[in-house]
């Protein structure tokens, strides 16, 4: 065997593709906190890209201006968007619901 070696393929694959193959690995090895994770983190990156907030911006920047947005509580957003970790695939379903509301409603409103 000799080195790896790199051959570009004419091959595209959308993103959407990719997102449902990971989530469908999550799904077979039962793997909800990280399929927790990765939702946790898209959610707060477009949540700091929509309010502006550059890269050098933490969860708790995201928050505060979140929940200026919203007219919610910081530690009520904290709890649903960072602190809470679902148990099982349906927690992870409805929290993932919540969030999905969450950011609907800071990108809209």
């Amino acid at each position: 065997m000799g080195p790896l070696v790199h051959e570009p393929l004419p091959v595209v694959v959308k993103a959407a593709e990719t997102a449902e193959g990971r989530a469908r690995l999550y799904q077979d090895s039962r793997s909800v906190e990280r399929a927790a994770d990765n939702l946790r983190a898209g959610t707060l990156s477009r949540l700091a890209r929509h309010f502006n907030l550059g890269v050098g911006s933490t969860a708790d920047d995201v928050m505060d201006a979140a929940a200026r947005k919203l007219g919610r509580p910081h530690p009520e957003l904290r709890h649903t968007l960072l602190d809470f970790r679902p148990q099982s695939e349906q927690q992870l379903v409805q929290w993932a619901q919540e969030i999905e509301r969450i950011e609907q409603e800071a990108m809209t409103g």
